[in-house]
């Protein structure tokens, strides 16, 4: 192990060595640095596509819940409407009940008037 020639390649081949694995450490860094570029552009892209869709999800649960307003807005109505005929119905009633009553008294006193004038019994 004297002899310059086998220091000179024992140098070279460490030299070699080392110089490759600078050589694939670099090269192991600039792919996965390509592969962490590609990767980054992927995630802006799917971000913006996402974004487009939440956009467009809003803008349909915005158009369904106007509907829902205008719904609930035409049924507030609608019950407005049933509870004004709810009350006729009730005036009527009263009113069909009145008459009723006042017919049923009208009888009567036919009834009284005609056994006292023709003297018929009722």
């Amino acid at each position: 192990m004297n002899e310059p020639q086998v220091w000179t390649f024992i140098g070279v081949f460490a030299a070699v060595l080392f110089g490759g694995f600078g050589l694939m450490t670099f090269s192991l860094r600039t792919g996965l640095q390509g592969v962490r570029d590609r990767i980054g552009g992927l995630e802006k892209t799917m971000d913006a596509k996402l974004d487009g869709l939440r956009a467009r999800f809003d803008a349909k649960f915005e158009a369904v819940d106007a509907k829902f307003d205008t719904m609930d807005t035409r049924f507030q109505a609608m019950d407005t409407k049933f509870d004004t005929v709810n009350t006729r119905l009730d005036h009527l009633e009263r009113d069909v009940t009145t008459i009723g009553t006042k017919v049923a008294g009208l009888e009567r006193d036919l009834a009284t008037i005609s056994e006292k004038v023709v003297g018929l019994p009722a």
